[in-house]
C-alpha cells in the first residue's frame, strides 16, 4: 500500500479495495496547496472502468492494468471540466475502443463539444450496471456533474469533486 499522495508531482495508484484502485496526479496548482486530483480504475470480471482518468501522465498506469488481465470498458467524465483538462482523453477512447460517458447536460456545453468527443449518457449505461454502479446526477459543479453509487461489497460514493472540504488556505481565510 502507498503513502497518502496529497499532492506530489509524481502520480501513483494505489489499491483501495480488491475491486478499486485509486490513480492520484497533481497539476502545478495543485501541487503547491497539497492537493491530489483522484482519478479510478474499477474493477469486475477481468475489466475496468475508469473515471475521471484524463492525462496522459496516468497512462502507464491504465496499460499495467491493462497487462494485468484487466481490458478498459469505459471512461466516465464526472462533469465537463475534465474534458477542458485533459489530454489523453480522445486517445484513450481510440487506443482501447471504449466509450467516453459525460451526461448531456454537460455534452452539449461549449467546453465538450471543442473536444470533438462523441459522448455517451452514464445515466443508466449498461457497462455501469456490469460494474454494479449507478450514475446520479448530482448538479452543482456543473448542469452535469454526476456521482457514481454502488451498494455493492458495503457500498462505494465517488462524488470526486462535487464534494470536498477547504485547502488549508481557505480554511484559513475563513
Amino acid at each position: 500500500m502507498s503513502k497518502p499522495f496529497r499532492g506530489m508531482s509524481k502520480p501513483q495508484m494505489t489499491r483501495l479495495r480488491p475491486d478499486i484502485f485509486l490513480i492520484e496526479y497533481s497539476d502545478a496548482g495543485a501541487e503547491e496547496v497539497h492537493l491530489s486530483t483522484n482519478t479510478y480504475a474499477l474493477l469486475n470480471a477481468g475489466r475496468m472502468l475508469l473515471l475521471d482518468t484524463n492525462v496522459s501522465s496516468l497512462v502507464p498506469f491504465l496499460r499495467q492494468l491493462s497487462d494485468d488481465g484487466y481490458s478498459p470498458a469505459a471512461l466516465i467524465l464526472s462533469h465537463r471540466h475534465v474534458v477542458g483538462l485533459g489530454d489523453a482523453i480522445g486517445d484513450l477512447s481510440s487506443e482501447f475502443k471504449i466509450p467516453v460517458l459525460l451526461h448531456p447536460n454537460d455534452a452539449r456545453h461549449q467546453q465538450a463539444l471543442d473536444s470533438g468527443i462523441q459522448f455517451e449518457n452514464p445515466v443508466g449505461h449498461p457497462i455501469l450496471d456490469e460494474f454494479g454502479f449507478e450514475a446520479l446526477l448530482f448538479p452543482g459543479q456543473t448542469a452535469g456533474s454526476i456521482i457514481l453509487h454502488t451498494t455493492k461489497h458495503g457500498g462505494v460514493l465517488l462524488t470526486r469533486d462535487s464534494a470536498m472540504g477547504t485547502t488549508s488556505n481557505q480554511s484559513k481565510a475563513g
